[in-house]
């Protein structure tokens, strides 16, 4: 495997691609303030290989529910089917995460929470992205066979 890392733009630029695809419509990585309190949901992508860490996207209800919409052509009418869609997404976002980092590693199954924010731990990087009104968040945490700059 040839050394490689991982910075910001790269992921902020793998994000912009797959949401702007997904959810057509124009999305830009963006300065953007603490996310508010409130309840947040979070897709998670494992990393197991040569590099082992964790994508994850922070997202509201509203857009998760908002993506499967678009993703289906029909309201989300439940949960569920948000979840499901969310759960796409990050699939999607880790899948070229992974491509981008030339790494001999493995995705793991998507899982999708309800959680309120609140402090997390530091990612290795992370990046707010807008896409319409909605924030977006993407980061990424490594533990393990891989640098970031």
């Amino acid at each position: 495997m040839k050394n490689c890392s991982v910075d910001a733009a790269t992921i902020s630029a793998v994000a912009v691609d797959v949401l702007a695809t997904f959810m057509s419509e124009s999305v830009s990585a963006q300065s953007l303030p603490a996310r508010p309190p409130g309840v947040t949901w979070e897709a998670r992508v494992g990393l197991t290989g040569s590099v082992t860490g964790e994508l994850v996207i922070r997202c509201s209800e509203a857009f998760a529910r908002r993506a499967a919409a678009q993703m289906l052509g029909t309201e989300a009418e439940s949960d569920e089917v948000a979840q499901d869609a969310l759960s796409e997404l990050s699939n999607v976002v880790a899948g070229n995460v992974k491509g981008a980092l030339f790494a001999d590693c493995a995705l793991t199954t998507p899982t999708v929470t309800t959680q309120p924010h609140g402090a997390a731990p530091d990612p290795s990087v992370s990046v707010a992205l807008a896409c319409g009104a909605d924030r977006v968040d993407v980061a990424l945490f490594l533990t393990a066979g891989l640098g970031t700059r």
